[in-house]
């Protein structure tokens, strides 16, 4: 489903990313795990095209995104839904607007549909009764859970998730990750995650990718990682 060959980007005279070759597997959920300001971050931009890479190539289902413009672009990002660290809602809208922005904007459904959509989706994320709700009046992980909803809006192929479960106490980021599992299952979506959480790994991961220095110093089973070669990833494994 994804394909990156030898990818490098550079940000404020900064090497970030220094040839990395990953690939995602259809169905599958890869985690990427590394220290702070390795380019993490950066790697999910990269993928959905909110950047571009200095140099390499990035596959979306046999799509070289690198090599297209703007409006062919925006049409690969249609696939995608994103889960962002903040949620990232529109303080300014309600629930309803959040996760129906997409139908507003793509779609020429009508109100009473879009509602309906919504609340759709509301439901499989285990949301309910706060469709007319603003932001500021719900919990962190509720936030979450309304971005998880606005982000699968338009049944996409591919989930990002940037530290899906930062800021939330363990019960809820538990929560949270059970929901991405099962949304996995029932959209049949392909994932690529970002988190400093080992615990939150384990639980969504089929594969751990591990980033350093700028490039993938190896990839691993959860239940094999302990096993792994590499002291940088049995350091930071242990902490």
């Amino acid at each position: 489903m994804i394909f990156i060959k030898n990818l490098k980007k550079s940000l404020g005279g900064k090497k970030v990313l220094d040839g990395v070759n990953l690939h995602v597997k259809k169905g599958e959920i890869l985690v990427i795990m590394g220290r702070s300001g390795e380019g993490k971050s950066v790697l999910l931009k990269l993928i959905i095209g909110l950047l571009a890479p200095d140099s390499g190539s990035i596959y979306i289902d046999g799509i070289d995104i690198t090599s297209l413009n703007e409006k062919e672009l925006n049409d690969v990002r249609k696939r995608f839904g994103m889960l962002f660290q903040s949620a990232a809602l529109f303080d300014y809208m309600t629930v309803l607007g959040n996760v129906g922005f997409s139908y507003v904007e793509h779609t020429n459904l009508r109100s009473c549909e879009i509602r309906n959509l919504v609340e759709e989706k509301l439901e499989m994320v285990d949301l309910k009764d706060v469709i007319d709700k603003k932001p500021n009046e719900l919990s962190g992980g509720m936030k979450k859970r309304v971005g998880l909803a606005r982000a699968i809006a338009m049944n996409p192929k591919i989930m990002l998730y940037d530290e899906p479960t930062t800021g939330l106490d363990p019960i809820t980021g538990k929560t949270i990750d059970e929901l991405i599992v099962r949304l996995k299952k029932k959209l049949s979506t392909t994932g690529v995650a970002v988190t400093h959480d080992l615990k939150s790994a384990f639980r969504i991961a089929d594969r751990i990718a591990f980033l350093d220095k700028g490039k993938i110093v190896g990839i691993y089973r959860p239940d094999k990682i302990n096993e792994a070669k590499e002291e940088i990833v049995r350091k930071f494994i242990s902490q």
